[in-house]
């Protein structure tokens, strides 16, 4: 190979190198915006169907952050939080809300009792809790 050859090789694996740091940039970038989308987005952390006999309760730890809780039951339900008692409600059949915490909470989902006696109906509870609702 004469100067000129190699001249012209080394131009050319310059730029081929030069383009393919570029386009290794472009693609972990675009590899960023794609997890950071995925780690704030939308979490579903129950989604259930359970039973609650009269008198009892379920409980759920929730960390700070923005949740969609959706409760649905055949008998009416108390929803309270230890540490945001501004969402919780009383004799409801349906809790359909988004909350957001400011630190830990515990949500109860109780069946109040029958006269303290234990002698009401068992309620049918569907459990939805999704964190960071997209479209609510």
């Amino acid at each position: 190979m004469d100067q000129k050859e190699i001249l012209i090789y080394e131009y050319v694996y310059l730029h081929i190198m030069k383009y393919s740091v570029f386009i290794l940039l472009v693609a972990l970038l675009a590899s960023g915006v794609a997890v950071s989308g995925c780690l704030n987005g939308e979490e579903v952390l129950y989604d259930t169907t359970v039973t609650i006999d009269d008198g009892r309760q379920m409980a759920y730890d929730l960390a700070p952050g923005t949740y969609w809780i959706y409760i649905v039951s055949d008998e009416k339900l108390d929803i309270t939080f230890d540490t945001a008692s501004t969402y919780d409600q009383k004799g409801i059949t349906v809790y359909d809300r988004v909350i957001t915490l400011g630190s830990t909470a515990r949500m109860n989902v109780e069946n109040p009792s029958l006269l303290g006696l234990g002698l009401g109906k068992t309620a049918n509870v569907t459990i939805k809790v999704v964190k960071n609702p997209s479209d609510r």
